[in-house]
């Protein structure tokens, strides 16, 4: 197993499984026609926010993600987003491997309603209940792994003391 693994790393792309998708299908960065734009941007956050599910045939493949609001996009327009260099529909964005993630304090009213739409049909379904519980949960989750890594160190100096004792209460217990 290992060895397929091996040689699936050295003579594979591994970076194409977490390359960003856009409208055609193309993989941001690797597909001919969009190597030299490989960050995703989502031009319409009101289209997107209707049917997450389809979030990403709103998006196109860009240069880099734009910095500031109206910024003219440098892209590979597809049938979705035929004008993405149009700086009116732009906003800033921070870079999040290769996701060009709105900065929302910049949005525009309207973009802000369908960025928040966006987020309740996602945060609404089956697995982004999952990933909002386990966000709100983090620190919990946090909290559990220190108290076991220090309860394990505490028994592991306790059977380094007293190990008779302590195999046989861990035997009848256990």
């Amino acid at each position: 197993m290992f060895c397929f693994a091996g040689y699936g790393y050295v003579n594979g792309e591994v970076r194409t499984l977490l390359a960003p998708v856009d409208a055609r299908g193309d993989l941001c960065g690797f597909t001919k026609g969009v190597k030299e734009y490989p960050k995703l941007w989502i031009a319409n956050f009101k289209g997107a926010a209707g049917n997450p599910t389809k979030m990403f045939t709103y998006g196109a493949c860009v240069e880099k993600c734009p910095t500031g609001k109206n910024q003219p996009v440098k892209c590979a327009p597809n049938n979705s987003v035929p004008n993405c260099g149009k700086a009116s529909s732009s906003y800033a964005t921070i870079d999040t491997m290769n996701y060009c993630i709105p900065k929302l304090d910049e949005l525009s009213d309207e973009q802000k309603a369908g960025y928040e739409g966006l987020i309740k049909n996602f945060s609404s379904g089956f697995f982004g209940s999952y990933a909002a519980d386990i966000y709100k949960a983090r620190w919990v989750i946090v909290a559990s792994v220190g108290i076991c890594f220090v309860l394990t160190l505490i028994y592991i100096t306790l059977m380094r003391c007293c190990a008779d004792i302590l195999a046989w209460v861990s035997i009848i217990f256990i």
